[in-house]
């Protein structure tokens, strides 16, 4: 296939975006069947496809035609392996999309929520003004830094002091099914962290007049609590002791409620609680009403040096795995990123937004606590600058088709960094790039043959002063 002139630039066009449908047809077809291989198979053919159409715009047709005969002969193989396939349905489950909502696939298949905890997550709308109420979700966005998110999306984040007063757990008791029951929102990785000091402090009470430690005595609670090979035991009981007056011997089933608290109050005491500062997870150079607001385009390299460290990683380790595997450093950036998003479809969901925010949040930066790329567009905290054009470091996100919502409330996109670019196109370093942390080059603009913008950058932002 020799193509040389536009009319076959026109041809090739054509031909990717009739490949790329078919494609489409057959994860459809393969995930209403059930062919999880299948449709795994599809999937990574139409990522392909779509990755050519990007090249043919900035590579022009060199090795295009090679590329054409191998996407060929994978829709023939799948043609054939869908003679197997059963149809149980006309309608078969739409495809994953590249920049997805919140699951809707029943519960958190990584111990994560499954939905937000505030529908304003998931919606261009800023959160509603005022001091937040109760809190439904927390979640640790950085070193000594819980975010706490109450029912209407508004945040409030706990900063410095000891563990126990940032997670408003004064007996640091560990994450698990204890901690939720007793009304935990979420935890740091190892300890729970709940909405309000008094529910921490009362979980201590439950704890202790549970049947795990109400018929020990105080001694043997203290030994459990705080075991030898994690404490100084001895020390830890006899403070309670001399602080409290009750002998190490005292069966805890004998002791009133009174006596109880009064040994939380010193468990407390001994966690160590340190009070820190509370503040509002906005900037502070945004927040400073009426006043124009600063960049950090000069701290780049703080957030883009956890990007290179990332990129620098061993391929597997940077990258999707086949299934049934999945890449708990992907999950990682779920989590630190957007904690309430369960990546029900594992390191396979499109994770570029996620991986955006989590080099943010690393190095102390607010992210948009959301998995889609749209949410930078959103912008609902002020947290990002919008440039003019690209800038080394700065946030590009690219929107797919369609444009018509110019608040882009839902729809397919990509982000990454920005690393190099020219009059015509974009280097990002990003996630989720042919499935990896990688560097990978995107036209500023892509039309279809007809000369309809398919794919275009909406957006370059700089995250502001921290």
């Amino acid at each position: 296939m020799a193509v040389t002139d536009i009319s076959d630039f026109q041809n090739a066009e054509q031909e990717l975006e009739h490949l790329y449908e078919q494609a489409v047809q057959t994860l459809e077809k393969a995930e209403a069947a059930g062919d999880s291989k299948g449709a795994a198979a599809a999937e990574s053919l139409r990522r392909q496809i779509f990755r050519a159409q990007d090249d043919l715009v900035i590579k022009g047709l060199r090795g295009l035609a090679q590329k054409l005969q191998d996407f060929r002969l994978e829709l023939d193989s799948l043609t054939r392996r869908a003679r197997n396939w059963p149809f149980p349905s006309n309608e078969p489950r739409p495809a994953q999309p590249r920049d997805p909502g919140p699951s809707t696939e029943p519960g958190g298949a990584h111990g994560m929520p499954d939905a937000p905890p505030s529908s304003n997550l998931d919606s261009p709308q800023p959160a509603p003004t005022g001091q937040p109420g109760q809190f439904v979700q927390a979640r640790k966005i950085a070193a000594k830094t819980i975010l706490y998110v109450d029912a209407q999306g508004r945040q409030l984040a706990k900063e410095g002091g000891s563990r126990s007063w940032r997670n408003n757990n004064p007996g640091n008791i560990r994450k698990g099914n204890f901690a939720t029951i007793s009304g935990a929102i979420g935890d740091d990785g190892a300890f729970a962290i709940f909405p309000e000091y008094k529910l921490g402090f009362d979980a201590i009470v439950t704890l202790l007049r549970s049947n795990a430690y109400v018929n020990l005595t105080l001694k043997d609670a203290v030994f459990r609590y705080a075991p030898p090979n994690e404490n100084d035991s001895d020390q830890y009981l006899a403070f309670l002791v001399r602080q409290t007056g009750i002998s190490g011997a005292t069966v805890l089933s004998t002791l009133a409620v009174a006596d109880i608290r009064k040994i939380a109050k010193f468990v407390q005491i001994v966690e160590g609680w340190q009070v820190g500062i509370e503040r509002s997870d906005e900037p502070p150079s945004s927040s400073n009403a009426g006043a124009p607001i600063s960049s950090a385009a000069g701290a780049a390299m703080e957030w883009m040096d956890i990007a290179k460290r990332e990129a620098a990683l061993p391929m597997r380790e940077r990258s999707q795995w086949a299934d049934p595997g999945e890449n708990p450093r992907i999950l990682e950036y779920f989590r630190v990123a957007c904690a309430w998003f369960d990546p029900a479809g594992g390191d396979e969901v499109d994770w570029c937004a996620a991986f955006v925010n989590y080099c943010l949040a690393t190095a102390g930066y607010a992210g948009t606590d959301h998995p889609g790329a749209r949410s930078f567009f959103w912008n609902k905290k002020n947290q990002f600058v919008r440039l003019e054009q690209p800038r080394y470091g700065a946030i590009a996100v690219r929107r797919y088709e369609p444009f018509s919502d110019p608040n882009w409330a839902t729809g397919e996109g990509h982000v990454g960094f920005v690393h190099t670019w020219t009059t015509g196109s974009v280097e990002l370093l990003g996630g989720n790039q042919s499935n990896a942390v990688k560097l990978e080059t995107y036209p500023l603009v892509r039309k279809n043959a007809s000369g309809k913008i398919t794919a275009q950058f909406v957006a370059f932002m700089m995250p502001v002063m921290n």
